[in-house]
């Protein structure tokens, strides 16, 4: 999975502008961050093709912590993404444990996503999605947090598509506020029956 120079040229000006001309362009970071991302390892598994490790980390950071990526993301979404009209469009929201090294963590940027609920320490991912590749908006909440809440959120975050979409939600999105919030915005709600 890497990004074309074609692609990359479309994003460009999202990136931060080096002060002195790097020895990786951007796009080759970038690819490089995209292949950690999809092979799930540590950057200490980058094959060399991508080049040490360290400098990727390090540009993948900064481009974190001064707000790149999430521009990009939300540009991508803009600029990519298929048509919405008549698609079925997926609600739902993934779990990750939270490693226990992160438990007296300084919160150094603020308030983090991180729950308690009981058993251990957690985060989830809520999302929308077109399909297993491309997600449309994605957010983070505390463990212990409920999905129909964070999924009313991502539905007002998407523009309603042109045509009716078929939502396919979880059973946790099929509450009595979110199903009338995606008929509202465009959307036929598909969820499975709370059971009681």
């Amino acid at each position: 999975m890497e990004i074309t120079e074609e692609q990359y040229q479309r994003i460009s000006p999202l990136f931060p502008v080096a002060r002195r001309k790097p020895k990786r362009s951007n796009r080759e970071v970038r690819n490089a961050v995209l292949y950690l991302a999809a092979q799930g390892c540590q950057g200490r598994g980058l094959p060399e093709s991508f080049g040490n490790w360290p400098p990727v980390y390090m540009r993948w950071a900064r481009w974190n912590d001064r707000g790149a990526l999430a521009r990009v993301f939300a540009a991508r979404q803009e600029l990519g993404l298929p048509s919405e009209s008549g698609a079925a469009l997926g609600l739902d929201s993934a779990s990750v444990k939270v490693h226990p090294d992160t438990a007296g963590a300084r919160r150094k940027k603020g308030p983090q996503a991180l729950g308690q609920p009981p058993g251990s320490r957690n985060t989830k991912i809520p999302g929308m999605v077109a399909d297993e590749c491309t997600p449309l908006t994605i957010t983070l909440s505390p463990g212990q947090a409920h999905d129909g809440v964070e999924g009313r959120k991502l539905l007002t975050r998407r523009r309603p598509p042109e045509q009716t979409a078929w939502r396919l939600m979880a059973r946790a999105y099929a509450g009595d506020a979110t199903r009338p919030l995606a008929q509202e915005r465009g959307a036929c709600p598909a969820a499975p029956p709370s059971p009681g």
